[in-house]
């Protein structure tokens, strides 16, 4: 493995690919992404690729204002086509205690702009003829909203990062974050030689550490998630996110 690098990257999925391609763009070239894997055999590869703008917190929500026009042009800009397609999300509202929480929804997306309009169930059921809708209070629809491949949208990301130079390495996780002087110095992979960082001009993003400490493997646990996509009223697309 390299033993030098501007920027090293760890983990080599699509928010991994996204970091060096937009990196390169603004023309750091000496990127170093590190996948403990294959590219994209984390979650990128194993969920539906939802995207909406229907969030129920104002900073998911303005972020996938800043996403959803890249991701509408991606093709043209990345020269990958990324299988979006804008189907919409429609969320039914069934619970007493969801009722109080989607209104304040509705009323934050009318204010940032967000075309989510709420439906009566008869309209629900007009746009999802199979949805049972007798018990639902109203709902929610976005036409924007739908679903990507994931996996096509890294490997254009990968493959414009590539050609501008960066570097990625597939097999090489890494065990240690080394820092020093407050900042971060390099990491080290399983059975590999430290890289270092060339220039150490940052701190580690909420690091927390004292100098000279290391970050240990902290392995993250999520939930199991399932999720189901349909077109026309049949399943399309289930994947699970671990």
């Amino acid at each position: 493995m390299r033993r030098t690098a501007d920027v090293v990257i760890v983990g080599g999925g699509i928010i991994g690919a996204s970091i060096a391609y937009h990196l390169t763009k603004k023309g750091v070239r000496d990127v170093l992404v590190l996948e403990r894997d294959r590219l994209g055999s984390g979650s990128t590869g194993k969920n539906a690729g939802g995207i909406r703008l229907q969030f129920s917190s104002e900073i998911n929500v303005r972020l996938s204002q800043r996403s959803l026009p890249h991701i509408e042009r991606f093709a043209d800009e990345i020269g990958a086509d990324p299988h979006f397609h804008q189907v919409g999300y429609l969320f039914l509202i069934t619970e007493d205690r969801d009722v109080a929480p989607f209104e304040r929804s509705l009323a934050m997306w009318s204010k940032l702009g967000i075309p989510a309009r709420r439906v009566t169930a008869a309209e629900a059921k007009a746009l999802f003829p199979q949805a049972r809708t007798d018990d639902v209070r109203f709902g929610t629809f976005c036409a924007k909203d739908g679903y990507a491949d994931p996996s096509s949208m890294m490997n254009g990301y990968v493959a414009r990062a590539r050609e501008a130079g960066a570097t990625f390495v597939e097999g090489a996780e890494v065990t240690e974050v080394t820092c020093g002087n407050g900042r971060v110095a390099g990491v080290r992979s399983k059975g590999g030689s430290p890289a270092h960082l060339r220039h150490r001009t940052r701190r580690g993003a909420r690091c927390g550490l004292p100098a000279d400490d290391r970050i240990r493997d902290r392995p993250l646990r999520t939930p199991r998630i399932r999720w189901c996509t349909a077109r026309d009223g049949r399943p399309e697309r289930e994947a699970g996110l671990r």
